[in-house]
């Protein structure tokens, strides 16, 4: 097999190459339909796939470790990107939180995600005052992308999403308790997230209050109405209390299950 190095690039006034497989150009020609048209006067930035072969090199599996293709194919930055979002579809990530999980710079970061939109692979929504990024499974090279990734990645099995059934709160009910008790962002972190989650464990919340409100010993008061609306123990903090030396790894680990919507 031809070992070929892919480029996921976007660049000015470039048509899409004759160079990738049929099935591939046929997809990128309906998602930019315009670059098959557009001349030196062209406008705009569009998606190349670039299938570039290695001087003619054949080079035969010999076992080696599928997670190699990956960082062959992709840099860091954005193989992690696409790893994230790809295993974990439907899920959304902000800026801070993408960085805090791949360890890397919040530039680098900004600018694959920029690319990533801009070619239709991710999308980008805002909820409250956050930013927000999911995989476009709209996309259409949505299923051909997530193979490659999952074929090239260790793990490519994202990790089961407890949630729903750990933290038995409705949409409704959770949105109207933030906004009784001015909460701009709530997440779960901790065992209620993960395999060993027990029958006694306490599910640990995150939130963020809006700027200027302070709730002081009234916290423990919505430490415990939460805990009557989940059924369950809850410890509720606020990333203040927590110390700094773990604050980091709450960052990377907390999912996001309520952000509020800013008015205009």
């Amino acid at each position: 097999m031809l070992t070929r190095k892919v480029q996921l690039l976007t660049q000015p006034d470039v048509a899409v190459k004759k160079t990738v497989s049929s099935s591939l150009e046929q997809r990128c020609n309906q998602l930019h339909p315009e670059s098959e048209k557009s001349g030196s006067g062209g406008a705009g930035q569009r998606l190349v796939f670039d299938f570039i072969p290695i001087y003619g090199i054949i080079t035969p599996n010999m076992g080696m470790d599928d997670s190699k293709t990956g960082e062959y194919l992709f840099n860091k930055t954005r193989r992690g990107i696409l790893t994230l979002l790809y295993n974990r579809p439907g899920e959304a990530f902000y800026v801070n939180q993408i960085v805090d999980l791949l360890e890397t710079g919040s530039g680098a970061v900004q600018r694959e995600l920029g690319m990533m939109v801009e070619a239709g692979v991710a999308t980008r929504t805002k909820q409250g005052n956050l930013v927000l990024y999911r995989a476009n499974e709209t996309s259409l090279i949505y299923d051909e992308l997530k193979s490659l990734i999952n074929k090239t990645t260790v793990s490519a099995t994202p990790p089961p999403d407890y949630t729903a059934q750990r933290f038995k709160v409705t949409e409704e009910a959770l949105a109207n308790f933030c906004r009784k008790h001015h909460i701009i962002k709530l997440a779960l972190y901790g065992e209620v997230l993960r395999e060993d989650f027990t029958a006694t464990s306490p599910i640990n919340v995150l939130v963020e209050f809006q700027a200027g409100y302070a709730p002081g010993f009234g916290i423990v008061n919505i430490e415990q109405e939460l805990g009557r609306l989940a059924s369950r123990k809850v410890d509720l903090r606020s990333p203040g209390d927590l110390s700094r030396y773990v604050r980091g790894e709450v960052a990377r680990e907390a999912r996001v299950i309520y952000a509020a919507v800013r008015k205009k």
